[in-house]
């Protein structure tokens, strides 16, 4: 994840790129910050990448005849010395023992409740898990996505 500076530094890496005033920078001091708040410093080095595609592939650019599709391309250096330290920060945590430890327990519960509704309540669980399975397979169609590429 990223911090609320790391994401005003990316979107204005990403405003130089399409407004051409740089292909690629390198910072030193990027701060990312892992699902359980460890803030961690490491280099960041951020091309552009110009996608040339096919005329017919091509988006049809009202305005401006000189645009272009592009991919901001990110390598963050994370090494052993920032996998160490972010260890060593989660030993010594004990928020974060007992998170890891609440999660174990209720995946547990839940693993054993699905058991016994299999075990006890089988044709109730088959309704169930068939409706699940519909509303997923219409929450797929109906939602666009993305992803980062990290």
């Amino acid at each position: 994840m990223f911090t609320l500076e790391s994401r005003i530094l990316i979107q204005s890496i990403y405003l130089e790129f399409l407004l051409k005033i740089s292909e690629g920078k390198v910072i030193n001091n990027f701060q990312l910050l892992t699902y359980d708040g460890i803030k961690i410093e490491c280099p960041l080095d951020v091309k552009k990448i110009q996608i040339n595609l096919p005329s017919h592939l091509q988006y049809n650019f009202e305005k401006e005849s000189n645009q272009y599709e592009l991919i901001m391309h990110s390598t963050f250096d994370i090494n052993s010395f920032h996998e160490k330290l972010v260890m060593e920060q989660r030993n010594s945590d004990s928020k974060y023992q007992q998170l890891m430890q609440s999660i174990d327990d209720d995946f547990e519960y839940s693993i054993h409740s699905e058991i016994f509704m299999q075990k006890f309540y089988n044709e109730s669980y088959n309704k169930i898990k068939a409706n699940e399975e519909k509303l997923q397979f219409q929450n797929d169609i109906k939602t666009c996505k993305y992803r980062n590429i990290l």
